[in-house]
């Protein structure tokens, strides 16, 4: 397994792995309203713009993805058929080697809550819904930074 950076030339690639990996696993705990709103962000024209994206690789087969932007992580999907394998933690650290930020926060859905604690994260609210869309705030700290 490798882990590079995603150019935008691999936008449909990206947004067909995180879309059926989010229909699988995460739909399901939000509301129609949500799952259209999710779409949309997915959508943006802008979105590589915005985020620092990574992919990993398996030859040359996009299994994992993880998107950033000042130390939040936007979006982090790994395909169903790795989980476990020890592709989201490979993907999270290599983010982790290019962040500057002491701290890292994600709106984790209810479904990923676990594999971000198995990570370090804690959640630092319980669970919200905005428009639609379910989420637990949750707060990593870098190399022991304390708040």
């Amino acid at each position: 397994m490798r882990i590079d950076r995603i150019s935008k030339q691999e936008d449909v690639q990206v947004r067909e792995l995180i879309w059926k990996t989010f229909l699988r696993f995460d739909a399901v705990d939000y509301s129609e309203e949500g799952v259209k709103d999710f779409y949309a962000y997915l959508m943006r024209d802008d979105l590589f713009e915005r985020l620092i994206f990574l992919g990993a690789y398996e030859e040359d087969i996009l299994i994992g993805v993880m998107a950033m932007c000042e130390g939040h992580i936007s979006l982090f999907f790994v395909d169903e058929h790795y989980h476990r394998k020890g592709v989201g933690k490979a993907l999270f650290q290599s983010m982790l080697r290019s962040q500057k930020q002491m701290i890292i926060t994600v709106n984790s859905s209810l479904y990923a809550k676990e594999v971000y604690e198995h990570l370090g994260f804690r959640a630092i609210n319980h669970e919200i819904e905005a428009g639609g869309i379910r989420y637990i705030p949750m707060l990593y700290t870098k190399n022991g930074y304390l708040l």
